[in-house]
C-alpha cells in the first residue's frame, strides 16, 4: 500500500509541475510576443538620448529623429538581400541561436556612418535560428538614398577606408545580435512553440507514453497560437526619416503553425486522442480566423490586428493542416465501421459546424470527409 501511495504521490507531483512549466513558457512567450510589435518605450528612450545630446552641442542644430512604426505591407514586404557587385559580406564572428536584436540601435548607428549604409540581414536567419561562425550573417551597402545629413563622397570598394567601415559595421552587428549557445530565452515567439511542440513529443515516446500530458500541452499550444494568430507577424523594417537602414525577416504564422504541426503529426500521430485535439485547436484558430476576417472584434496584443486578407491566407493554411489530419486518419484508420475513425470523422464535422457558425458561406474542404 505504501508504494502505491508512493507511486501515484509522484505521478501527482509531476503532473503538477508539468502545468506549471507550460503555463510559465506560455506567458513568458505572450510577453515575447507583445514586445516583438512597436514599442513606444524604445522610442522615448531614444527621444531621450536625442535630448541629451541635444543638449551637449547646441540648441539651433537639434533635429529628432525617430524610428518609424511599421507599416502595413511590412508583413509581406519582401526582403532586398541587394544586388551582387553592391553589396559587402558581414560574417558571423560566433555561432548560436539568436536570442534578441538592437534593431534600432544599429539603424542609428548605421545612419551616422560616412557614407551612410543600408543592412539587410540574411533571408535565412530570423529570432531563434541558428547562427554558424563564419558565414553569412547579413549584407551591407552604401544606403542608396541621399542623405542631406551628408556631404561626403561614397568611398570606392575595395580601399583602405571601406575596409575599416567594414570592419566597424561587424562589430556593430556582433554587439547588435545577441547570441546564446542554448535553444531557449529568447525574444522570438519561435522558441515558446519549440519547446511546448518538443514536451507534447516526449509525452508520446516509449518511455513516457502520457497521452494525457500531451494532450495538456496541446492545449497549451491552443493558448498561445490563440494570440499568436490575432496578431501581425510583421518582418524587422527600421526606418528614420522614411529611408529604411535595417531589415530583418520575422517569422511568419504559416512557419510557426508548421513548426508545431508537422512534429505532432509525425511523432504523435499514433494516439487517437492527441490528433482529435489537434484538429480541435486548428478548428478554433480557424473560427478566430473567420470572424476577424468578416471585421468583429478582434483582441490583438501591443499593435493593429492583420488585414483581412492576411486573415484569409492565414485560414487558408489551417485548411490546409486540417487536409493533412483528414489524409493522416483516412491512412490509419482505414476500416470505416471502427470507432477510432468515427471519433475522427466527429472531430472534422465539428470543425466544419464551428467554422460555418461564424460565416455560412465558408466552404469547407471535401477532403475533410473520411468516406
Amino acid at each position: 500500500f505504501l508504494w502505491l501511495l508512493v507511486f501515484f504521490m509522484h505521478n501527482f507531483l509531476c503532473g503538477l509541475h508539468l502545468q506549471h512549466i507550460l503555463r510559465n513558457i506560455v506567458q513568458e512567450n505572450k510577453r515575447s510576443l507583445r514586445e516583438a510589435n512597436w514599442s513606444v518605450e524604445e522610442g522615448f528612450c531614444h527621444w531621450v538620448m536625442e535630448i541629451t545630446g541635444w543638449i551637449k552641442k547646441s540648441a539651433t542644430s537639434f533635429k529628432r529623429q525617430t524610428i518609424e512604426p511599421p507599416r502595413e505591407s511590412d508583413e509581406i514586404e519582401p526582403l532586398d538581400e541587394f544586388a551582387l557587385g553592391h553589396r559587402d559580406i558581414i560574417l558571423a564572428k560566433r555561432s548560436g541561436y539568436i536570442c534578441s536584436a538592437d534593431l534600432h540601435w544599429l539603424a542609428h548607428q548605421l545612419r551616422k556612418e560616412r557614407p551612410p549604409l543600408q543592412l539587410c540581414v540574411n533571408r535565412r536567419i530570423m529570432m531563434g535560428t541558428f547562427v554558424t561562425e563564419g558565414t553569412v550573417l547579413a549584407w551591407v551597402r552604401v544606403h542608396p538614398e541621399n542623405d542631406s545629413s551628408s556631404s561626403t563622397s561614397v568611398a570606392s570598394a575595395g580601399d583602405m577606408r571601406g575596409e575599416q567601415q567594414l570592419h566597424r559595421v561587424t562589430k556593430m552587428v556582433d554587439r547588435a545580435l545577441r547570441l546564446s549557445r542554448e535553444d531557449h530565452g529568447s525574444d522570438s515567439i519561435s522558441f515558446g512553440v519549440r519547446e511546448l511542440t518538443g514536451i507534447a513529443v516526449r509525452c508520446m515516446t516509449s518511455s513516457a507514453s502520457d497521452p494525457h500530458a500531451a494532450v495538456s500541452t496541446i492545449d497549451h499550444i491552443s493558448e498561445l497560437f490563440k494570440d499568436i494568430v490575432r496578431n501581425k507577424l510583421h518582418h524587422h523594417f527600421v526606418r528614420i526619416g522614411g529611408r529604411l537602414y535595417v531589415a530583418m525577416r520575422s517569422w511568419s504564422f504559416e512557419e510557426l503553425l508548421a513548426l508545431c504541426m508537422h512534429s505532432l503529426r509525425f511523432y504523435c500521430q499514433k494516439d487517437l486522442f492527441v490528433m482529435e485535439r489537434s484538429i480541435d485547436m486548428l478548428a478554433d484558430l480557424g473560427f478566430i480566423c473567420i470572424r476577424a476576417k468578416n471585421g468583429h472584434s478582434n483582441t490583438s496584443i501591443g499593435s493593429p490586428p492583420p488585414s483581412a486578407a492576411e486573415f484569409g491566407r492565414r485560414l487558408d493554411v489551417i485548411q490546409t493542416h486540417l487536409d493533412q489530419l483528414a489524409a493522416d486518419a483516412r491512412s490509419r484508420y482505414a476500416h470505416k465501421g471502427s470507432t477510432e475513425r468515427r471519433v475522427i470523422e466527429e472531430a472534422l464535422d465539428r470543425a466544419q459546424d464551428l467554422m460555418r457558425e461564424e460565416d455560412p458561406r465558408v466552404v469547407t474542404r471535401r477532403s475533410w470527409s473520411l468516406a
